[in-house]
């Protein structure tokens, strides 16, 4: 008796001190590759993010609903929308999903878009992207718009699929557009049920318009000449708003010179911004270490004049090829972007170190994971890095948890 209640006491004992030990967030994300550099695996300036971190952690705990903005801006990386893709399904999973996001029918203007949605028109259209020069009208904050080329009714379609347990419906609708007079109006349609939202141009240009219920098949319907520069999905959940910016080909230049693109920025509210460039530039051995800090620079102080005050992260590029051989000027480029971090205050995911540098290139590409041209990536690639991204992200989140 005296043994059984010694042993009581001890499991009580054991019992009561486990409850004064704070809740321990798992660290593990369970990333496995070859060159991956854990040393290497840290954010710069991660005290940037707190704010983020902060408004994630209250998102965890607390069951009112509640959207977190993320914004990824990058080239043609993201345009694809493997990576970001990946990275939004992958959050949205853990944290909770708020809608689509903003979405652009790039495939009107002969380009590729998201492999999660699909757009139409029977319509003629005219467009600008910030990578064309001499543009007849600016382009707005997904690097690219169109402009209806009638005077009376012009239409497009957005068809989203849902994928890996996310629910892209969306019932709550935000038109980012641009109208030449207040008596013009637009519709948000559900194609299945042809209910509709009447949109009155007012001057402003981002309108809401709310849906009886949700749909994942929906058109614009614009009457006289508008310029639209993007819809967003919303779905009055909580959770993760993951919105992708990506233009083929852009550089920090190409998006320095569009002023359009930053005054819109605040339409998508943004708690969070990921930039990933720095790709294109590096194809060129011409462009220096300071030039990429010059134009990182010029980047996020445009973005704070804005009004933009959201947490930014500069993501260094993954390692590509020049011509047959690992290109070295990645690494100039990166070290342009770490300093710009420092130099302006924001955060940076030293990608390209953390996941092995140059030579970490031919890795990726005897895994078959590096499309022909070297430089750009196979989808499970993108989905690759996307892990990457999310596991340095996490880690750097549940450390601020943590502590």
């Amino acid at each position: 008796m005296q043994k059984d209640a010694t042993n009581l006491f001890r499991i009580n004992i054991i019992v009561y001190f486990t409850l004064l030990i704070p809740v321990v967030y798992s660290q593990t994300t369970n990333l496995r590759f070859p060159t991956y550099n854990p040393v290497a695996d840290t954010i710069i300036n991660a005290g940037q993010l707190n704010s983020f971190f902060d408004k994630l952690h209250q998102l965890e705990a607390d069951s009112s609903t509640q959207t977190i903005h993320i914004v990824h801006i990058g080239d043609s990386h993201i345009q694809a929308d493997f990576l970001t893709g990946k990275l939004r399904r992958m959050l949205q999973n853990r944290f909770g999903n708020a809608g689509r996001g903003l979405m652009f029918p790039l495939r009107i203007t002969k380009t590729n878009e998201a492999r999660d949605y699909r757009t139409s028109t029977s319509d003629s259209w005219q467009w600008q992207s910030i990578r064309k020069r001499n543009r007849t009208f600016e382009p707005g904050v997904a690097g690219i718009s169109l402009l209806s080329c009638s005077t009376d009714i012009s239409e497009f379609s957005i068809s989203v699929k849902n994928t890996d347990s996310v629910d892209n419906n969306s019932n709550v609708f935000k038109l980012i557009c641009r109208n030449d007079a207040d008596s013009l109006m637009a519709f948000i349609i559900d194609r299945n049920t042809q209910n509709r939202a009447l949109i009155g141009f007012a001057g402003d240009t981002c309108y809401t318009a709310n849906l009886s219920t949700g749909t994942t098949d929906f058109s614009v319907k614009t009457i006289g000449k508008v310029l639209i520069d993007g819809v967003i999905g919303l779905n009055n959940q909580k959770g993760i708003c993951y919105h992708s910016i990506g233009i083929n080909g852009a550089h920090y230049a190409d998006y320095n010179a569009a002023p359009v693109f930053f005054n819109e920025m605040k339409f998508l509210n943004p708690d969070l911004i990921l930039v990933s460039l720095g790709t294109n530039e590096g194809v060129s051995s011409r462009n220096s270490a300071q030039y990429m800090t010059n134009e990182a620079g010029k980047f996020i102080s445009t973005l704070r004049r804005n009004g933009i005050n959201a947490p930014i992260a500069i993501l260094t590029p993954f390692a590509n090829y020049r011509g047959r051989k690992p290109n070295p000027n990645l690494s100039i480029v990166s070290s342009g972007l770490v300093e710009a971090s420092v130099k302006n205050d924001v955060a940076c995911i030293h990608m390209f170190n953390i996941s092995g540098g140059t030579q970490s290139a031919s890795v990726w590409r005897s895994k078959g994971l590096l499309s022909n041209d070297r430089i750009h990536y196979k989808i499970a690639g993108y989905e690759m890095q996307a892990e990457f991204i999310y596991n340095t992200l996490l880690k750097s989140y549940l450390k601020y948890v943590n502590n």
